[in-house]
């Protein structure tokens, strides 16, 4: 019976770093996004962070379905840019969050 315990706690340890894993990347690619929607407002900025802006543009059109046309339901850059931080920082605090622990660690 403990070893079948050990494996279901094994289990659920790798999920865990497993989901934690793919939080961190999700906030990586939210945090990329909003850069690039963010740059997309600037015409100075750099070649790169505008390319973010624009594959931002092309993901943002195929999941929705839309282009970036004011009264198409669509928002724009600015609120695109802060909903996209917004969702990166959710994403990091869900990373960052201890996992629960079955057992108290002893003091």
């Amino acid at each position: 019976m403990p070893a079948m315990i050990a494996e279901k706690s094994t289990g659920w340890r790798v999920l865990s770093v497993l989901v934690r894993t793919l939080l961190w990347l999700l906030a990586a690619v939210l945090a990329a996004l909003a850069l690039g929607a963010f740059a997309s407002l600037n015409p100075a900025a750099p070649t790169w962070m505008r390319t973010l802006g624009a594959l931002e543009g092309v993901l943002e059109g195929r999941l929705f379905g839309g282009a970036d046309v004011a009264g198409a339901g669509v928002p724009g850059a600015y609120p695109r840019g802060l909903t996209e931080a917004l969702l990166s920082a959710l994403a990091v605090f869900l990373a960052a969050r201890p996992a629960a622990r079955a057992t108290p660690t002893p003091r």
